[in-house]
């Protein structure tokens, strides 16, 4: 859970709110952590053995998370965890490990996620990767943008640079919908694509201006968004 949201979290310490991963009970024996930048968002959700008890969600400051993440990393099994005021224990053998939560309200990510994305494109993730990095060579450093053009059975992706050209290249695709043209930072798909473990991946999308939902077929509670960008 803490691979797949982590990558998503601000680095902007103007954004406090922001600067964490944030933690729920998600309904019965059921556990979230949500992560955003104000650009995409990533959520990942697993089941329990017991229900958490936690009554309201909780915002984990990123270091505290790294911190937690190599913990959980030194061995399996069960994790102790306790929250008590303003403060996270967790406990690995002689280890315990103290994280102050960040004091703040976390958006209400909920309201950005589509209803309704109708349009759908099923693709290879090992083509969509080598994809993106080699056309990305061309790609501007401030934007990192790629157009994304859909088409029936395949996905051009292209990046221009005024001093060094444009790169264009095909990727077959199963694409329900309509002909669409649209941008993203190229960076925000390659993390995303990096913490999944399918071979193919499914796009979600709508039209150009509205975000692009990204789903696992092998981890059903995993969901990332990506909002577009202006080429």
């Amino acid at each position: 859970m803490i691979e797949k949201t982590l990558f998503a979290v601000s680095t902007d310490e103007t954004k406090y709110n922001l600067n964490g991963v944030f933690l729920e009970a998600a309904g019965d024996k059921k556990l979230r952590m949500v992560a955003t930048d104000g650009h995409r968002l990533s959520w990942s959700e697993r089941a329990m053995t017991q229900n958490f008890p936690l009554a309201k969600g909780v915002l984990l400051p990123r270091k505290g998370v790294l911190e937690l993440q190599k913990l959980i990393q030194e061995e399996d099994g069960v994790l102790p965890i306790a929250i008590e005021g303003r403060n996270v224990m967790v406990q690995r053998g002689p280890v315990t490990l103290f994280i102050r939560l960040i004091e703040g309200d976390f958006p209400d990510y909920r309201q950005v996620i589509p209803a309704k994305n109708d349009q759908s494109a099923l693709l290879p993730k090992a083509q969509l990767v080598g994809a993106l990095r080699r056309v990305s060579l061309l790609s501007q450093e401030h934007n990192r943008g790629v157009k994304l053009t859909f088409n029936s059975g395949q996905l051009e992706l292209m990046c221009s640079n005024p001093d060094l050209g444009e790169a264009r290249e095909e990727v077959e695709c199963q694409y329900k919908g309509k002909h669409l043209e649209v941008g993203f930072n190229y960076r925000y798909f390659l993390d995303v694509l990096s913490v999944l473990e399918d071979e193919t991946v499914k796009l979600e999308l709508k039209d150009e201006v509205s975000p692009c939902l990204i789903r696992s077929e092998v981890d059903k509670g995993f969901l990332s968004l990506i909002m577009p960008m202006r080429l």
